[in-house]
């Protein structure tokens, strides 16, 4: 089943664990998030051209959120539009990667405490 909605990270959470919901579409943006089987998904853009709709792969959520996908729009739009390939990256800067590695290492049982308080001092 394809819904409608306003893409954000809480509307993809409450539909991901739906088996019914297999796409949901944004109702400002061409954005598209399909679920795979195992319920993660891919990003799609869905442009209509002569009649016909592509929907080129852009990225992967949960890898890229949908307020990274938001941001990251209007570059893919202007991508598309010249003719180059499009694709979302996961980190718009460096501070996005180093907010990323913390909270991973964070929940990362394996990691010593020690290491953990390090880097944390480190990205602040």
């Amino acid at each position: 089943m394809r819904l409608t909605t306003l893409l954000s990270e809480a509307a993809i959470q409450d539909h991901s664990q739906d088996a019914a919901v297999s796409e949901l579409t944004d109702k400002r943006t061409p954005l598209l998030l399909r679920f795979k089987a195992n319920r993660t998904g891919s990003w799609l853009l869905e442009l209509n051209r002569d009649g016909k709709t592509a929907r080129p792969k852009v990225g992967d959520w949960p890898l890229v959120s949908a307020a990274g996908a938001r941001r990251q729009l209007e570059q893919l739009l202007l991508n598309v539009g010249q003719g180059e390939p499009a694709s979302l990256t996961a980190f718009c800067n460096v501070a996005e990667l180093a907010q990323w590695y913390v909270a991973r290492e964070q929940r990362n049982s394996a990691t010593s405490a020690s290491y953990k308080s390090s880097s944390v001092s480190l990205v602040s």
